[in-house]
């Protein structure tokens, strides 16, 4: 079985910053800013650039991360792990009705994965409960 991978979807900059850092990106490249409650993002050529501040996982002057849009998350979870792959993160969901999770290959490469978001079935009950303060936050 192969993992169906259809793009790169976003690439996630962490930094203690990065409110300023989103800021600067999207004068540069003259895009609107899109705020969330934890992070901010400019569409950079169909390509979703996301600031956010770093984190246990994500310490400031890492590298930069990829997230590749999969057909079946679910799918992708269970053949990526197969693959030697270690979940690094628990899903969550995001804004679109989309979901995300975090990867470490075998060579100790970090790269998340995302695709849509089909039911709060897959999710963690914290993580349904995020998803209503988020829906709340934006009604």
């Amino acid at each position: 079985m192969t993992v169906s991978i259809s793009r790169v979807s976003s690439v996630v900059i962490f930094s203690e910053e990065w409110l300023a850092i989103a800021h600067w990106w999207a004068n540069l490249t003259r895009q609107p800013l899109v705020r969330f409650p934890r992070s901010a993002s400019i569409d950079l050529a169909g390509v979703e650039i996301v600031f956010s501040p770093t984190d246990e996982r994500n310490p400031p002057g890492g590298s930069p991360l990829p997230y590749l849009e999969v057909a079946d998350f679910n799918d992708a979870r269970r053949e990526l792990a197969n693959r030697g792959c270690l979940e690094i993160h628990r899903p969550l969901a995001v804004q679109g009705g989309r979901q995300i999770t975090q990867f470490r290959d075998p060579f100790g490469n970090i790269f998340g994965i995302e695709g849509a978001l089909s039911g709060p079935d897959e999710l963690w009950p914290e993580v349904v409960q995020e998803m209503r303060e988020l829906r709340e936050l934006y009604e």
